[in-house]
């Protein structure tokens, strides 16, 4: 369902992809804003055709291990007080955090899309 794909008809600023989570786009493909990237939008497509699955197994299974990156994250650098961290350290954590999140996203939602 291709003629799913429109821009929005308004400025709506930074976007967070529905997908990834990336700033981007705008590009809205059934409702869902996505950043435009060709693999959120084949997802976001097969949200629209198949059903979104927000907050099931996918969100649930990319929340675990972007926090188990952010434990390997405290583990490298050997602390596991987080106030004890420094600011540089803190925000690696985070970016670990979000960043497989994302990728792991995107990966099940890519994994689970239809095959053409």
């Amino acid at each position: 369902m291709i003629n799913n794909l429109e821009r929005p008809k308004q400025d709506v600023g930074p976007i967070l992809c529905a997908v990834c989570g990336a700033q981007g786009g705008p590009v809205t493909v059934g409702g869902h804003l996505c950043c435009g990237d060709p693999r959120c939008v084949a997802v976001a497509l097969h949200w629209v055709n198949v059903g979104y699955p927000g907050g099931t197994h996918y969100e649930r299974e990319a929340i675990r291990l972007g926090g188990r990156a952010g434990g390997k994250f405290l583990q490298e650098v050997g602390q596991t007080d987080m106030a004890k961290l420094s600011r540089e350290q803190w925000e690696t954590f985070l970016v670990r955090i979000l960043t497989t999140y994302r990728t792991e996203l995107r990966r099940l939602g890519e994994e689970n899309a239809p095959p053409f």
